[in-house]
């Protein structure tokens, strides 16, 4: 009986939470985070040196380099840099709500074998089918690994940390991300 107790009071403080929050400005959690992530975007801020503060708006990635177009990441890479993003939470709060979207860790990455065992794991995955997929327990959590090439633009990556746990690119096959390699990236990624 306690539980019960505990699960409408936890379901009564979200909910006066995003009441909350939608009458700040009128606009949904979701919309707020869309509205500042498409005003702010320029998909060249990837190609920086290091993270933009905001995430890129979901499959939005200038994927400019054309070389093997077959394959995730090309072979290659001497330098790979990784981003991870906020998500929702799966809990949401104010400040779960708040940070969604925002950069929570960065990593320059420039060792070779880490970098080439990185593409080839990448290159192994199985590309998923074109298809609608129904992604329930998707709060929005993502990392993009740009992969640098010496005379190739980079190749930039999503990777969702929730949901169907998929990784793309722009004009490349998308892939099903395993447990051992988004634990891997999260473990380059975590300062």
């Amino acid at each position: 009986m306690g539980l019960l107790v505990i699960g409408v009071l936890l379901v009564v403080v979200v909910a006066v939470a995003t009441v909350a929050l939608l009458e700040r400005d009128g606009r949904s959690p979701m919309e707020k985070f869309e509205d500042e992530g498409s005003d702010h975007w320029d998909p060249d801020l990837l190609f920086q040196s290091s993270c933009p503060e905001l995430a890129p708006p979901e499959g939005n990635l200038a994927d400019r380099n054309g070389s093997e177009l077959s394959v995730l990441v090309p072979q290659g890479s001497d330098g790979l840099l990784l981003c991870r993003y906020f998500g929702f939470g799966e809990i949401q709060t104010p400040r779960t709500v708040e940070r969604a979207g925002k950069l929570a860790d960065e990593s320059h990455v420039r060792d070779r074998g880490t970098i080439t065992s990185l593409v080839r794991a990448f290159d192994r995955l199985r590309t998923i089918p074109e298809g609608t997929y129904n992604c329930p327990a998707d709060e929005g959590a993502r990392l993009i690994a740009v992969f640098r090439y010496p005379n190739e633009p980079p190749v930039p990556v999503e990777v969702h940390l929730s949901g169907c746990r998929f990784a793309g690119s722009e004009h490349r096959p998308s892939v099903g991300v395993p447990p051992f390699l988004e634990k891997r990236l999260l473990a380059l990624t975590s300062g």
